[in-house]
């Protein structure tokens, strides 16, 4: 949850964002924290400079902007997630975080939902992404449900898309394969902000769709070469619950 409105206004509106590396690469980001700028950081605290879903184009937090009162106090955050649901387990050789939060319940009505399996290996990570209405029912009315999955990727990391999938190469070669069961993935402009390496151009994969339509969207990072050598895919079984060893 957002912390108290006092100590809010250097605070993100990243909730169920994650990072993720292999070894010492980073492949997964956020977009970080510029050095100077208003407008940067502003952006930079946007749910959607996150990797998580954004719906409707809005942040999952409230932010007190454009009034005398934020440029007195600060542009703390006035609203946002109030409830937030964080689990974690082991299932069939994988890690598995279970969570949500209700920052969009206000608004639209709609529970945002996450779950994250990470093979014991480390080289297959499942995801999925859920909406239903705060009774926990399937959304019954359209409307203002649109939503975009977003994954930031680091500036270092090649992109390139193949139809429905993604491959990832890093500077060593190894390369991850993104695929997933929903609406066709799209390779757009993003940024990394550093108060260290300053501003680096990247990219992000992001999956737009219906919440109505879409009720849950899967899908998945396999790692599929080591240091430039390919190695042995698991079948999709093996994949959904690696087996230990």
């Amino acid at each position: 949850r957002p912390p108290p409105t006092d100590f809010s206004t250097e605070a993100h509106a990243g909730c169920l964002s994650f990072e993720m590396s292999s070894a010492r690469q980073r492949l997964i980001v956020n977009c970080g924290v510029p050095f100077s700028g208003s407008g940067l950081r502003r952006l930079a605290r946007t749910t959607a400079a996150h990797s998580t879903v954004t719906l409707n184009d809005t942040s999952q937090c409230r932010f007190l902007t454009r009034s005398w009162i934020g440029e007195w106090l600060g542009e703390a955050i006035i609203s946002g997630p109030s409830r937030v649901k964080s689990e974690r387990g082991f299932e069939g050789g994988s890690t598995v975080l279970s969570m949500g939060h209700n920052g969009y319940v206000s608004r639209y009505a709609i529970v945002h939902e996450r779950r994250l399996a990470l093979s014991e290996a480390g080289d297959v990570l499942e995801g999925s992404d859920s909406f239903m209405t705060p009774s926990g029912n399937p959304l019954t009315r359209s409307g203002k449900d649109a939503f975009a999955i977003r994954f930031h990727i680091h500036p270092n990391v090649s992109v390139t898309q193949q139809g429905r999938g993604v491959t990832l190469e890093m500077t060593d070669g190894e390369t991850w394969e993104f695929s997933t069961d929903g609406p066709s993935v799209e390779i757009e402009e993003s940024i990394l902000m550093s108060n260290t390496r300053g501003n680096r151009k990247a990219s992000q994969i992001v999956i737009h769709g219906r919440a109505q339509h879409n009720p849950v969207v899967g899908w998945q990072m396999q790692r599929t070469t080591v240091g430039g050598r390919r190695r042995a895919l698991p079948t999709p079984d093996r994949a959904r619950a690696p087996a230990r060893g």
